[in-house]
């Protein structure tokens, strides 16, 4: 006997045609496979239809939310961490391998060491000389231009810096339209 037709209309939410409701309770009064499965699929509608459905506590979705935020923020700060420690690892290798290669290179650690410290003798020599000079001539610029010109000049530089802020202002702050 083929079942499926009758079970076609058992779990159909169509109407069917009055013939065919009177054809399936005649089948459901002689094939008890078919009648348990009448009846479980009632009940099953009972339980999804009924009053008895567990409903979620109040602010359900607002504490999954908060707790979905939290494991994404875990998450991010995870994996930063980790970003951190392999750059770093990969950093701290790499300067052990090109101090190793440059140890190396070099017939004697003491010649490194000492050409080392003659550039660093050197470069502060420069800034040294540079500075000299830097002094100089500000205590020559000082002694040819009288101060009057000093005042006049740093109240020009005021003034345009002042100028400068207000246009900036302008041109940050939102325009109100009249209609």
């Amino acid at each position: 006997m083929n079942h499926q037709p009758y079970e076609d209309w058992l779990f159909s939410d169509n109407q069917i045609l009055p013939e065919q409701k009177d054809e399936l309770q005649d089948h459901l009064r002689k094939c008890d496979s078919c009648s348990q499965l009448s009846e479980s699929w009632g009940d099953v509608h009972n339980l999804l239809d009924g009053p008895n459905q567990v409903r979620p506590n109040a602010g359900f979705s607002a504490r999954w939310l908060t707790r979905l935020e939290e494991q994404e923020g875990r998450n991010k700060q995870r994996q930063s961490w980790i970003m951190l420690f392999l750059t770093g690892g990969v950093a701290v290798i790499l300067f052990l391998l090109m101090g190793l290669n440059i140890i190396t290179s070099v017939d004697q650690p003491l010649q490194l060491l000492l050409i080392g410290t003659q550039k660093l003798i050197e470069w502060l020599s420069v800034i040294k000389a540079f500075n000299e000079v830097i002094s100089a001539f500000i205590e020559l610029v000082s002694f040819i231009i009288p101060p009057v010109w000093w005042v006049l000049f740093a109240g020009m530089i005021s003034l345009l810096c002042l100028l400068w802020l207000y246009s900036l202002k302008q041109l940050i702050q939102p325009r109100r339209m009249i209609l």
